[in-house]
């Protein structure tokens, strides 16, 4: 009967896994662009190529994110888009992977089979959290670099002590290279090592020794090439955007929480069980080892309240964190049940525990709200126009329309970064950010060295006809930095007629990429 059981277990694992292989064959080729993707890759490229982030083209995350994805140029020199994804999603599925680990770690030993379907089912066939871990953004190897550091702390013992912590600092620090944000893991890690000094002493020696040299590695060659570009992408610019609801900013939190917990709803209520059932029973200590208890909790946290506080928090930004986040859950929730029941009545409870995750999630994955923007451009009035094509093929046809006519490594001019890349083609320098490299009021001279555009700098663009081709769908000429502002339409409407100077419209793609607005393509005019 033991051995029916854990088949049963089993059985529900690979039904789960199976699901969420599923939804990212289907999101890596039917989901939704996203315009972040198109510059994440055209960075990478350039770093694959000798450039560096911050010295010789602008960025705005941690330099550990180019170093990794220019491997994927270097194996692979014409990768697009969906090479990309592709790449990203086996980021992806390996952080799940080091979840179940973290998982394994944490709950009792009668529960660990339970424990491991609920990382599948709660994040594996999550459809929101498979598709933000398969773009092309930082979520994925952050979280990566996040998870392998907190199974490091879970292995922590009196005789294993100094190379998980040293470990651990380490990935903590890479993932701060990855993505700013995952820095606030040193200190608050540091601090439950701190007061876990009798447990394991010595460890927060350890771990902050590996954090610095780790922070040394990701940070330290960009520091001393461009100090100041470096700074100011990785520090001011992120807290210059002018986004406000007019009421505080407080809309905004409410709204990243709310909709934080709308794509996470089954964790959530797990959560609440296991909190609830903490709570009424007593069991409020030794729950996880203190390490974890201190540390990975008031990480998850302590990124979370660093989340909410941007101008304009975006739910997405949680990612990372969500299997750590999930796995603390399950073992809380674990082994509040072992604690509960009976031992001789356990594996029965583990059985129909993990069932009920399994139903509810791939139910959950069924009913998803996202599920339908798969297929459809969104709503019209009381209709739903469906789409002819994957988001994904209409850019490569349209990439491929330009390849045919320009050479490898020619110039497009274009802000929608991920249509160059498709071709295999550059953008002018400058516009690399795509449509967040605009800021029209910089001196020429800041703009030159940070490698963006100021409006001087842009005309200038527009006007040379030095690109056979260009490209602009409604986020070119658009978004006005530092504040990532609207440009005012009879501004963009100049900007435009510059453009037309020297480029006449050839064709109009009339659903083109992220939110599906129109992308018209313009060639050079034989005489301006």
């Amino acid at each position: 009967m033991k051995r029916i059981g854990d088949c049963t277990l089993w059985v529900g694992a690979g039904l789960t896994l199976v699901a969420g292989l599923l939804l990212s064959g289907i999101n890596l080729y039917w989901g939704e662009l996203n315009q972040d993707e198109g510059w994440y890759l055209y960075a990478a490229a350039r770093t694959a190529e000798g450039a560096r982030p911050y010295a010789d083209f602008a960025f705005t995350q941690g330099p550990v994110f180019t170093a990794v994805y220019a491997q994927l140029f270097r194996i692979w020199p014409v990768a697009g888009l969906q090479a990309g994804r592709l790449f990203t999603a086996l980021l992806g599925w390996a952080t799940i992977g080091l979840g179940i680990v973290l998982v394994r770690q944490l709950a009792p030993p009668a529960w660990r089979g339970t424990a491991t379907v609920g990382v599948l089912a709660l994040l594996g066939a999550n459809v929101y959290h498979n598709y933000f871990s398969l773009i092309v953004k930082t979520y994925a190897l952050t979280g990566l670099l996040l998870t392998a550091a907190a199974c490091c702390l879970a292995w922590l013992s009196r005789d294993r002590l100094r190379g998980p912590a040293l470990a651990a600092g380490w990935l903590f620090a890479l993932a701060a290279g990855v993505r700013l944000s995952a820095g606030v893991w040193l200190p608050v890690s540091a601090l439950g090592l701190v007061l876990a000094a009798r447990r394991y002493p010595r460890a927060w020696l350890w771990f902050g020794l590996g954090g610095v040299l780790g922070l040394a590695v990701a940070f330290g060659p960009s520091l001393l090439r461009a100090p100041a570009a470096t700074w100011f992408w990785l520090g001011p610019f992120h807290w210059a955007r002018a986004a406000t609801d007019g009421h505080g900013g407080w809309l905004y939190r409410a709204g990243f929480f709310s909709r934080w917990l709308q794509a996470y709803y089954l964790l959530a209520a797990v959560a609440v069980v296991a909190g609830w059932g903490l709570a009424t029973s007593g069991v409020r200590r030794h729950v996880w080892p203190p390490s974890v208890g201190s540390g990975l909790l008031a990480g998850v946290g302590g990124m979370t309240l660093l989340h909410a506080a941007a101008p304009f928090p975006y739910d997405d930004y949680q990612v990372p964190v969500m299997v750590i986040g999930t796995a603390l859950v399950l073992a809380a929730l674990c082994h509040w049940l072992a604690r509960l029941i009976e031992p001789s009545r356990q594996p029965a409870w583990a059985r129909a525990v993990g069932g009920i995750l399994v139903m509810t999630g791939l139910l959950a994955a069924a009913t998803s709200p996202r599920n339908q923007e798969w297929f459809v451009l969104g709503r019209d009035r009381i209709w739903w126009p469906v789409k002819e094509q994957a988001d994904l093929r209409v850019l490569q046809q349209t990439a491929q329309f330009l390849a045919e006519r320009t050479a490898p490594g020619d110039e497009l001019l274009t802000q929608d970064t991920y249509l160059a890349v498709e071709a295999g083609l550059r953008v002018p320098a400058g516009l690399n950010l795509g449509p967040f490299a605009y800021f029209p009021d910089w001196p020429t001279d800041v703009a030159v060295a940070r490698h963006v555009v100021n409006r001087p700098l842009l005309e200038a663009l527009l006007q040379s006809g030095t690109a056979e081709w260009a490209a602009f769908s409604d986020y070119g000429l658009a978004i006005a930095g530092p504040g990532m502002t609207p440009v005012a339409e009879a501004e963009r409407q100049r900007l435009l007629r510059l453009l037309e100077w020297h480029y006449e419209p050839y064709k109009t793609v009339p659903h083109f990429g992220q939110a599906h607005t129109p992308l018209t393509l313009y060639r050079r005019r034989a005489a301006p």
